[in-house]
């Protein structure tokens, strides 16, 4: 059963609702600790990325020079801006990705710090909008495959 947070009764004033310990707070903190280290690490890799698919440009020509006749890479040349234009789409995806996750940790961390309620419910937000994102982009891949494979088994026919 899921639930979509419309239907749950609101049990802010409730006796015996979930309650807090310092271990839980000190596991959320050191969870934000490493949500950030690893959307910081995002961001690094993602402006690497970047660098990268700057340089694909003036690669393809070189390449297809340096190896002669390779009609995958002939096509690639003629179409490098395209190619470089859904690299840079999977990356701005990749961006908010991990905005999401800095998000959630240094909300979290806030929340945690200075007992901030606000900032706490944000950071589940966050965190959330997060878990949606890679949930779409997991289906996109997963149909993606799907219709590869059922491309490349309608040429072998």
């Amino acid at each position: 059963m899921e639930y979509s947070g419309a239907d749950l009764p609101d049990t802010a004033n409730i006796p015996g609702d979930i309650h807090t310990t310092p271990s839980m707070r000190q596991n959320w903190y050191a969870i934000s600790r490493w949500s950030l280290f690893f959307a910081i690490m995002g961001f690094v890799l993602i402006g690497l990325m970047l660098l990268g698919v700057s340089q694909i440009s003036k690669m393809l020509p070189m390449m297809a020079y340096a190896l002669g006749e390779n009609p995958i890479l002939d096509a690639m040349t003629a179409m490098g801006a395209v190619f470089v234009g859904i690299i840079v789409l999977i990356l701005a995806v990749q961006i908010l990705i991990n905005f999401w996750q800095f998000q959630f940790a240094t909300q979290l961390k806030r929340s945690v710090t200075y007992t901030d309620q606000e900032s706490f419910e944000q950071s589940w937000m966050n965190y959330r909008n997060l878990f949606r994102a890679v949930g779409i982009v997991t289906v996109l891949f997963l149909a993606l495959v799907i219709g590869l494979i059922a491309f490349a088994y309608s040429l072998s026919r």
